[in-house]
């Protein structure tokens, strides 16, 4: 006997850790249990602390509207993200087992993709992405199983650190077996630099930030000796498909490139996929990215796109069974859930600058010198001595409270550094006397 009802045939969560963290703790810090995870989730989405629709809208492409109306799916935004709801047939066999089956079978090689768009104007400014991109990718998440992909997490691996690469501050990469955040930004041609261990597994990287049209600009760090530059677009087999050549004399800092045509303006066709990008100056600089050409996916007013994929048979990511059943399933009174696949956040690393319209008394200053440092001669200004996490959730930094850089707290960018400027005055005060 079969019934015909509605399930969920996957859930995709977007975790802010700007939002999520405790007291000094990351939410991704391995800490706290699956259950007490659920539990920190419903505590803040019901006193009205977290609803992620404020931070970003998702939208279905115009291809999966069609994919919904066809298959009788439903998408359906949530506080903490969203999930597609599938019209199904629960099938009982008899021996206590439970299936779901489609009410229309879905093809294994179907896409659901989705685009994701900042709502709230800051929502850059408090999460740890670069703000000064050379090139214009945009990040992309998929279920599609590669090399050292965590389950459930939609994230790429973080990337070895690579001593050409430049790096801005709060940027991950594995160094000394450990993912680690640059301190400020590293520059190859003036190395070294300080990083820091980072917490959590799976974490949203620039490695995520991957997906490019045929034809972008390109930034090229300005400096008055750069002559020539240098793209070449490789297949993941390492042969070369294309290679444009720029004159970049006079401190030109931006070019155009055209994927599809060589230096003769000559058509060259570059199919969507996967590929090597690597873009050199004459004096070293060295920008090299696995990249996703996509033009129909590509939205450049987008932060990210998102691809699921019904035909990955991995059984951390798949979304359906062998047979076209759901993942979800009744064993014996055993459940198996429907796949909930996750994009972890991390907040921007910074340090907190506190300022004020007068001098900064002394003994105030006294207090707070374990964690603050004032620079000589700037009396009515400090800044943490250590990059500090944003976050909505007071902390104590060494043995004090101080004021958090409220959400739309100033971001400045000054010698390779982030800092949040906080305001002080009688009624926000540094310390409490």
């Amino acid at each position: 006997m079969s019934q015909c009802i509605f399930k969920r045939l996957f859930e995709v969560r977007l975790l802010h850790d700007y939002f999520l963290n405790t007291e000094n703790e990351s939410f991704f810090a391995g800490t706290l249990s699956d259950v007490e995870r659920e539990e920190r989730l419903r505590e803040l989405i019901s006193v009205g602390q977290l609803d992620m629709r404020e931070e970003l809208l998702i939208r279905p492409t115009e291809k999966t509207k069609q994919h919904l109306r066809n298959y009788r799916l439903r998408f359906i935004q949530t506080v903490t993200g969203f999930f597609i709801g599938i019209q199904v047939k629960k099938i009982e066999s008899g021996n206590g087992v439970v299936t779901y089956e489609p009410f229309i079978p879905i093809d294994n090689n179907l896409e659901f993709t989705f685009h994701t768009y900042p709502v709230n104007p800051r929502f850059k400014s408090y999460s740890n992405v670069p703000l000064r991109k050379r090139i214009q990718a945009i990040y992309h998440f998929d279920n599609r199983m590669s090399a050292g992909k965590i389950a459930p997490t939609l994230s790429l691996p973080t990337l070895p650190f690579d001593s050409n690469t430049f790096y801005e501050m709060g940027e991950m990469a594995v160094n000394g077996g450990a993912i680690q955040g640059v301190v400020e930004d590293y520059n190859p041609l003036n190395p070294p630099a300080v990083w820091e261990n980072v917490d959590g597994q799976g974490l949203v990287n620039t490695n995520d930030r991957r997906l490019l049209p045929k034809k972008f600009s390109v930034k090229i760090p300005g400096a008055d000796n750069l002559t020539q530059a240098i793209a070449v677009l490789k297949d993941l087999g390492g042969n070369i498909l294309n290679q444009r050549t720029f004159d970049i004399s006079g401190n030109i800092t931006l070019i155009s490139l055209d994927l599809e045509k060589d230096d003769n303006g000559n058509e060259i066709e570059i199919a969507d996929g996967t590929y090597t990008l690597e873009i050199t100056d004459d004096q070293g600089g060295i920008l090299s990215k696995e990249v996703l050409l996509d033009e129909e996916l590509y939205d450049r007013n987008a932060f990210a796109a998102l691809t699921i994929d019904t035909g990955e048979t991995d059984a951390g990511f798949k979304i359906l069974e062998a047979d076209g059943t759901l993942v979800h399933k009744i064993d014996t009174g055993v459940v198996t859930p429907p796949p909930l696949f996750e994009l972890r956040m991390t907040s921007r690393r910074c340090f907190w600058r506190y300022k004020s319209s007068e001098d900064f008394d002394p003994a105030v200053v006294a207090i707070v010198n374990a964690a603050l440092t004032q620079s000589s001669g700037v009396n009515n200004m400090l800044s943490t001595i250590d990059p500090q996490n944003l976050t909505r959730i007071p902390v104590s930094i060494g043995m004090l409270t101080l004021p958090n850089p409220v959400e739309n707290a100033p971001l400045r960018y000054e010698n390779g550094r982030y800092y949040a400027d906080v305001y002080i005055s009688a009624v926000n005060k540094l310390v409490n006397s």
